[in-house]
């Protein structure tokens, strides 16, 4: 009743607390006892349903544990062998998709082909049971490479598509009919109502890409984005929905239906952008499908040449390298590096380097567009074109800024333009202190900043006006020539001064530091 309450309303406590009560209803079955396999079913059913609305992954392996304890009590010859085997297959196939180990998609493979052993010709479990395999050996091609596998996909899914009837329009309306009477069984709060939200929309979507119809493209949208809104933050689901919203604005996209205006955003390219890069961030997801998302970001990023292009390269490394350093599987690493683009870094970097040149090349052009002195205006110019000139102006700052902002998205220039942070001169004192001069009109200081110790402040014997003479002073020297026929005395002279005033009280300082 509880769990049936979970499905019904949402609440996660409810889940808990079936998942609670079937643990003690198995502990009340010794091994030996008839129904303990059931009971054992059972528990790993209600822990798969907590690990796909949770996304927990201790969940996944209890329920695979639990699963092929089920199994070793039903011999060859039980009625709910197949059942037990198919079972056991999805839980692993699942855990393949969540953490990309092999030997959980071999193992999934195996049972699916002893699941399909046991039915004969024309059971009415034998299409479903040809899909299953099919679909596992179409993912180890794809993870693996091996032709063998394809092969026996495209056989096994020949072999189930024979046994259907021919897809029409006709089709389509029905399982849009079909969908929609689906999500009118489920009451608010059901805890299937995303998914037969997701299921509907998907088939909208189907529509869409069919017959162009605007009106499915919306309905499509809108149900994903409601099924969204009722996922909780922990839903590894979330995953599914953001990467299926990308594919239908990516479809509005391709269709140049963009200019009709269909809501406030008409950007469908940017939205299905944001969808991909949302979907690689859910953390729930597992890092597998992550980084496959991941991955079609680049894709798209690069294919539409959008100016998430450089984001997305960043995600897929940064989630490659966290994949390889948790998979202990030696062949799965093997398999993920083989499936991504051998040139995923090379071209990362390249598009980082000319992303970074072209950004300080408009940085440049608009900085020497607003040094030029601001034009004065006789009072015969009209106002109109006054106007005209300041909002040009107005429009090059925030360019200029903008500029800026995207330049300190790059690694290593987050401070572009900024003063430096205390933090960073310390760092950057390891080598020896950073000696910091400031000279006001008020005062004139140095700040001397070792790498461990706290700052030490120098009032300096000099003010603001005879600074400013010394260095005039220097600059005239070097330009008329410091040699025996130029100036040596005034440079002598000038560097002197600066010794006394500026650079002796600081080393003198810097000897009682070094003691």
């Amino acid at each position: 009743m509880l769990q049936t309450r979970f499905e019904r309303r949402g609440h996660e406590e409810d889940l808990d607390q079936a998942i609670a009560h079937q643990r003690e209803t198995l502990a009340l079955f010794p091994v030996d006892h008839p129904d303990r396999s059931t009971s054992l079913n059972n528990l790993a059913t209600q822990l798969s349903l907590r690990f796909q609305h949770q996304g927990n992954d201790k969940d996944l392996d209890q329920a695979i544990t639990l699963h092929r304890e089920a199994l070793a009590l039903r011999p060859v010859d039980h009625p709910d062998q197949s059942s037990s085997l198919s079972n056991l297959a999805a839980e692993l196939s699942s855990r393949f998709e969540y953490r990309g180990n092999d030997e959980d998609l071999d193992q999934a493979i195996a049972l699916h082909s002893q699941a399909l052993a046991l039915f004969p010709d024309g059971h009415p479990d034998w299409p479903k049971s040809l899909n299953n395999l099919a679909v596992e050996l179409s993912s180890r091609f794809y993870h693996q490479g091996n032709d063998e596998d394809l092969d026996q996909g495209i056989a096994l899914h020949m072999q189930a598509l024979a046994l259907r009837p021919d897809s029409n329009d006709e089709d389509l309306d029905q399982g849009i009919a079909l969908h929609m009477q689906a999500l009118a069984l489920c009451p608010d709060g059901h805890v299937d109502w995303p998914k037969s939200l997701y299921d509907l929309a998907n088939q909208l979507s189907s529509c869409f890409q069919h017959r162009g119809n605007i009106e499915d493209f919306d309905q499509s949208a809108e149900n994903l984005c409601c099924a969204w809104t009722l996922l909780t933050q922990h839903d590894p689901r979330q995953l599914a929905v953001h990467e299926s919203l990308a594919k239908v604005y990516l479809s509005f996209h391709h269709s140049g239906l963009d200019d009709t205006g269909t809501g406030e955003d008409t950007d469908s390219l940017n939205v299905a952008m944001h969808q991909l890069n949302a979907a690689a961030n859910v953390v729930s997801a597992g890092l597998l499908p992550r980084l496959r998302a991941s991955l079609r970001c680049v894709r798209h990023a690069r294919q539409h040449s959008h100016d998430t292009e450089l984001e997305a390269y960043a995600t897929s490394m940064q989630l490659l390298d966290t994949y390889m350093s948790t998979t202990a599987s030696v062949s799965s690493r093997h398999n993920i590096m083989k499936n991504f683009p051998s040139s995923l870094a090379v071209d990362a970097a390249s598009y980082a380097g000319d992303h970074a040149a072209a950004l300080m090349k408009k940085f440049r052009g608009l900085s020497s567009l607003l040094a030029k002195p601001a034009a004065n205006y006789p009072e015969a110019i009209p106002r109109v074109d006054v106007e005209a000139e300041e909002t040009k102006y107005r429009c090059l700052v925030k360019d200029w800024n903008e500029a800026v902002e995207d330049i300190r998205e790059i690694e290593g220039f987050s401070r572009f333009l900024l003063p430096p942070l205390f933090s960073d001169l310390q760092d950057a004192a390891r080598d020896g202190p950073i000696i910091v001069l400031i000279a006001s009109e008020s005062s004139c200081d140095a700040i001397i900043i070792p790498h461990r110790q706290p700052p030490t402040n120098i009032q300096l014997p000099t003010n603001f006006e005879k600074l400013q003479r010394l260095v005039l002073a220097v600059q005239k020297a070097i330009d008329k020539g410091a040699g025996p026929t130029g100036k040596q005395p005034v440079l002598t002279k000038a560097l002197r001064e600066l010794w006394n005033d500026v650079v002796c009280p600081v080393v003198e300082i810097l000897g009682g530091l070094a003691q």
